[in-house]
């Protein structure tokens, strides 16, 4: 991969992981691409699908936070690897901001997702029922 896609951001411990880009939206779910919050629009079970590439093959730890209750959602960890893969299902309320942050304890470099054809660091969050 060449440009600007093929970059790694630095993600401190306790930093959010900067998803920029809404390939597609439907039903009111939104992305806010300056504090990389995703809203939930109506109350239900989500599946949520992540994928995170890190430049060194290390420990990753991420967890799913729910600013509405204050607290990880979700917490996913894997060690001596350069990428993560989480597949859950999950409840969430109407209005609900989620959001994805370093746990593990040290800075990371997340493979930056620029471009709608960059899906080495992803998220995907839709309604089941």
């Amino acid at each position: 991969s060449t440009g600007a896609s093929a970059a790694y951001d630095t993600v401190s411990n306790g930093s959010k992981v900067p998803f920029r880009n809404t390939i597609s939206s439907r039903g009111g779910m939104t992305l806010d691409s300056s504090s990389y919050y995703i809203t939930i629009p109506v109350t239900g079970i989500y599946q949520v699908n992540c994928q995170l590439l890190n430049n060194n093959s290390e420990t990753l730890e991420f967890g799913l936070y729910n600013s509405s209750t204050s607290g990880y959602q979700a917490r996913w960890y894997d060690v001596t690897t350069r990428s993560i893969n989480v597949h859950q299902a999950m409840p969430f309320t109407a209005n609900d901001q989620i959001s994805v942050f370093n746990t593990v304890g040290n800075n990371l470099g997340i493979h930056r997702n620029t471009n709608a054809t960059d899906r080495y660091t992803m998220i995907s969050v839709y309604l089941i029922g």
